[in-house]
């Protein structure tokens, strides 16, 4: 998700996890809730949803308050 208009919205879920990281925020989500993973997508639906989107990598220099909309 991501903050738009100072609420938190749903964009889509999704994939490009490693088995590791996907097990841990099964397993631990209340460590991953709040932190910030930079995701990659081949645009937006009009929805306003991703599409395709794919996880790059973990941003952990981010505060998820600075990720807005």
């Amino acid at each position: 998700g991501s903050y738009k208009d100072g609420k938190l919205v749903e964009r889509g879920r999704c994939s490009g996890f490693s088995q590791e990281i996907a097990k841990d925020i099964r397993d631990n989500r209340e460590k991953w809730i709040g932190r910030v993973i930079e995701v990659k997508c081949n645009g937006f639906m009009k929805s306003g949803k991703l599409r395709h989107p794919q996880f790059s990598r973990i941003r952990d220099d981010k505060n998820h308050f600075e990720c807005v909309w």
